[in-house]
């Protein structure tokens, strides 16, 4: 699937903006666990920073996502 969305979201990363980053790569950060409910995101359009947990597009990615996968032996 191509994303079409002309911007991404930003992140704040360890105190610092980084991105903009698409969709995928949203739920690559999730699943890596960078990117959490607590994470600050914005992206055009939006009138500040706000958290995942205030963010319905950004939660709802977390909310879909798989749990960490544990391979057991």
């Amino acid at each position: 699937a191509v994303d079409t969305t002309p911007q991404g979201y930003r992140i704040v990363f360890e105190g610092k903006p980084a991105g903009p980053f698409p969709q995928g790569q949203l739920i690559q950060l999730i699943a890596n666990g960078r990117l959490t409910k607590a994470s600050y995101v914005w992206k055009p359009g939006m009138a500040q920073w706000a958290t995942v947990e205030n963010s319905p597009e950004v939660l709802r990615l977390i909310v879909l996502a798989p749990p960490p996968f544990v391979p057991t032996e």
